[in-house]
């Protein structure tokens, strides 16, 4: 009964799809990756690359997987670099300036030869891109199941990624969302399940 215009959602009007490339291969599958965008996405790459290895090693007989990772402003490479290759699975490589130009800053490049972009700037690209998404995010797990995409996420060890949290934005996004446990092959295993039964 109250005079209410529905006017839509900031959330999901601030996302801009272009039309450019993120040079994804034909006939792929594309997992993005949104970390988070707090001190403890550091931390959280670790799982989620553990995850991506078994997923890319492990690639669908139909097609491969591409991996799009989406890296916020509040965090460093530098710092990310540092994180990732202290186990020695993982180095980071820059990308040429032709690339940097379509947002695509840097590689990481697994010791097996898996390869994860990382995107900055086009942050609704690379989620309109994906099929599904490793989120351990707030606001950009919901845009992401707001663009059709389904999020795979787990509690982290940080401060915000929690159970609760995760529970509660479940409330919210419904079964586009699946929370499983803290362990790479609970991840690599429930993505794997959504890209070969869409």
């Amino acid at each position: 009964g109250i005079n209410a215009l529905y006017a839509g959602n900031v959330m999901m009007d601030c996302l801009k799809v272009t039309d450019g490339d993120l040079g994804i291969g034909e006939n792929r599958h594309v997992v993005g990756i949104l970390p988070g965008s707090k001190e403890e996405a550091y931390e959280n790459l670790s799982i989620i690359l553990d995850a991506v290895e078994r997923i890319g090693s492990n690639s669908l007989p139909s097609r491969k997987v591409e991996f799009l990772l989406a890296l916020a402003t509040s965090l460093s490479l530098k710092r990310l670099s540092e994180a990732v290759s202290s186990g020695g699975e993982w180095i980071l490589e820059n990308g040429a300036s032709e690339e940097k130009k379509k947002g695509i800053v840097a590689y990481l490049i697994s010791s097996s030869g898996i390869r994860v972009k990382i995107v900055q700037g086009r942050f609704a690209d690379m989620l309109n891109s994906s099929e599904v998404i490793i989120g351990l995010s707030g606001m950009g797990n919901e845009q992401a199941v707001g663009l059709g995409k389904p999020v795979v996420s787990f509690p982290s060890k940080g401060p915000q990624i929690t159970r609760k949290f995760l529970r509660i934005q479940r409330l919210i996004l419904g079964e586009a969302m699946s929370i499983v446990e803290f362990k790479a092959e609970a991840v690599a295993e429930e993505v794997s399940a959504i890209l070969s039964h869409p």
